[in-house]
């Protein structure tokens, strides 16, 4: 255990550090300045974890990045693992996608994982920030015990709901995240883990409530940022495209709720791996008798590294549709002009779609370049359709060879035509194109029809 004193004065750092980061990221986001669009949600969930935890540690003198460092680190690697097996559902459900994301492999998997790891560390930082206040503090149920029985019936109903999430994706899709919870939980309770269960046994059902306002109040806030980010998430959720906030849709949000139950009984499930309880302030310092002994616990983490190595491979193959998008990909300029462009500091997309704003800066690149204004213009028109929802310039292309070279022509159209047409037109010119799916097209189809009226 630190030092209370030395803690507290890392509390007033760290607090300062995580309000300077933030102010400083959404400044730099507004601003347009790499690498801030593109890692803004890293910067903006870390800061907002280091915030606070501090709030917590001086509130509380314990937290989990202060005073429980050990189990904090230990969490970052159990996110990343218990997000990717979500990430595993969504090949299946494909209920969401990534866009203008890093180019680099190496760079792109650690995005991933930086990312990835934020989410038990948001979630349970934000529950025990709401056990410091007195949210629900007298609030008590009637104790209840749950026989063997009743414990295999709720783990079947959670199987049943995984199962039926993975074969009936359409209907069923939102079962995947209320099915670890009813499957896990009495596994838990069973082998001695914190359970749900067990605080129900007890009468204490604060700490589940508190995990829920705590998921439900993270959810909206990784909406919130992911909206404004360059790299981010697109959702594609049936039956609800129309009823949005941000990128979810209005519905969606409720799934925060059992998600964060979810996070913290498979977390619970990981700790029966080890010796300790749990990551909490009342657990992390009692021990069971017995733990996974060296050599099976050696060869799970091989099969962890290889099960995140294989999802990530999966996530660039299927759930990633669309990286940053650069002006030497854009085959609609010249190859020449592309060249000058790029001398003249139009580098990305992005970079045409800013000249937008400025007709200054439009003079100066035409003269730079050498180009007409006409030409300039309709590149920017371009642009702005590559950058629409992360199209990408390698669905724009597809678009684009197809007949839809704006965004008022995307805006009339209907998606399940517009397939049909790119895929025609894909087996006409002997491309082996990535068609969209129906739902992208929906996404980018709406998205165009908002631009056009504004």
């Amino acid at each position: 255990m630190k030092p209370v004193r030395m803690c507290s004065r890392m509390a007033f750092y760290n607090l300062s550090a995580g309000i300077a980061v933030f102010i400083c990221s959404w400044i730099l986001l507004a601003l347009d300045v790499e690498p801030f669009p593109t890692w803004f949600y890293c910067f903006a969930w870390w800061s907002y974890i280091l915030f606070i935890d501090s709030v917590i540690f001086l509130r509380r003198g314990n937290s989990l990045i202060l005073s429980r460092t050990r189990e904090f680190l230990f969490l970052l690697p159990v996110s990343v693992f218990i997000w990717l097996i979500f990430e595993c559902f969504n090949l299946i459900l494909k209920n969401w996608y990534y866009v203008n994301v890093i180019e680099i492999t190496p760079l792109r998997w650690i995005g991933y994982s930086a990312s990835f790891a934020t989410v038990l560390p948001g979630i349970f930082e934000t529950a025990e920030f709401l056990e410091s206040t007195s949210l629900l503090r007298q609030w008590r149920v009637t104790p209840r015990a749950f026989s063997n029985g009743i414990h295999t019936f709720i783990m079947l109903a959670g199987i049943t709901c995984l199962m039926l999430s993975a074969f009936y994706p359409r209907y069923c899709f939102s079962l995947v995240w209320c099915g670890f919870v009813l499957f896990l939980d009495p596994v838990n309770y069973r082998c001695g883990a914190p359970s749900f269960l067990k605080y129900w046994e007890c009468g204490e059902l604060r700490k589940p409530a508190l995990l829920m306002i705590a998921g439900l109040l993270c959810g909206i806030f990784w909406e919130f940022c992911n909206y404004w980010a360059t790299t981010k998430w697109i959702y594609t959720v049936p039956f609800f495209d129309e009823f949005k906030l941000f990128e979810m849709t209005g519905p969606g949000f409720l799934g925060f709720v059992p998600f964060a139950l979810e996070c913290y009984v498979m977390t619970s499930f990981v700790y029966l791996f080890r010796k300790k309880l749990g990551w909490e302030q009342e657990m992390c310092t009692r021990y069971r008798q017995t733990g996974v002994r060296p050599v099976p616990k050696f060869l799970l983490i091989i099969c962890c590294s290889i099960f995140c190595f294989s999802v990530f491979k999966s996530i660039d193959i299927t759930t990633v549709d669309s990286y940053r998008s650069f002006i030497h990909d854009m085959e609609t300029i010249d190859k020449e002009k592309r060249a000058r462009l790029e001398q003249c500091g139009i580098v990305m997309v992005n970079d045409l779609v800013n000249l937008g704003k400025s007709e200054y800066r439009q003079r100066a690149i035409q003269q730079c370049a050498a180009v007409l204004p006409d030409e300039l213009g309709q590149w920017i028109q371009d642009a702005e359709m590559v950058l629409l929802k992360g199209m990408g310039v390698r669905n724009f292309l597809l678009l684009y060879r197809a007949g839809i070279k704006n965004l008022r022509l995307l805006s009339s159209q209907d998606s399940r035509m517009l397939r049909a047409a790119l895929e025609q037109n894909s087996l006409r010119g002997n491309r082996k194109a990535l068609i969209p799916e129906e739902a992208k097209l929906k996404v980018w189809i709406t998205a165009a029809k908002k631009a056009v009226a504004a």
